[in-house]
């Protein structure tokens, strides 16, 4: 059975201490819209990582659809957060890993990540930078990248399970993002084309753009 890790354990520190996984926008919350997103696509196995302090708000929050919809305790980072959800997944198939903040996800284009993930065992949706792109170092350029080679890379990131169990056995370290985790068994990960309208809500400027989006 595939499963989908929805991550809503941040503090929003960035949107001033508000929680952003939790602000509604047009009367429903960010978290909501994610987690529908995957019960569209047909997922019936939804474990959602939280903080400790919320762990009860969520459940009620989905108890309506709690028989797929499952709420675990988050870690202090967003990888130990990921590993309490991805202990309570089903057993086989493919997981999915994806950002609460990300509401706006297209139901196509996880149904896309996870068919190429089950042909190759990771794969991640991903958009192609329409910016050139530098490296810097205290305010100096250093170098100029190809920009036909960058990529900004969205969730959810599909794995096959049995994958992503041996990456958590034998990779030491703490990454932000779960490419990071099989790319450094040496496994590649296979980008699927995303949408530049499955933004990640960080900044106030990001909220407002949602607003526009959620109208859409």
């Amino acid at each position: 059975m595939n499963s989908a890790i929805v991550v809503a354990a941040g503090r929003g520190t960035r949107l001033g201490g508000i929680k952003k996984q939790f602000l509604e926008i047009e009367g429903k919350s960010v978290l909501r819209r994610s987690v529908e997103k995957f019960v569209e696509a047909g997922i019936s196995d939804i474990i959602i990582s939280t903080l400790s302090e919320d762990l009860n708000f969520v459940k009620k929050m989905f108890y309506d659809i709690k028989d797929i919809v499952f709420v675990v305790e988050g870690g202090e980072t967003r990888q130990q957060s990921v590993i309490n959800a991805f202990n309570a997944c089903s057993k086989g198939g493919i997981v999915l890993i994806h950002d609460a903040a990300r509401p706006f996800v297209k139901v196509e284009d996880i149904n896309c990540v996870i068919g190429m993930a089950e042909k190759t065992g990771a794969a991640a949706l991903a958009i192609k930078s329409t910016d050139t792109v530098k490296t810097v170092e205290n305010n100096i350029i250093k170098t100029t990248l190809d920009r036909n080679k960058i990529y900004l890379v969205q969730t959810p990131q599909a794995f096959s399970k049995d994958l992503y169990r041996k990456a958590l056995n034998e990779v030491v370290g703490d990454y932000t993002d779960d490419c990071q985790l099989i790319e450094k068994m040496g496994v590649s990960v296979t980008i699927v084309d995303g949408s530049r309208n499955n933004i990640k809500i960080t900044t106030p400027e990001d909220l407002e753009y949602a607003k526009i989006l959620a109208k859409i």
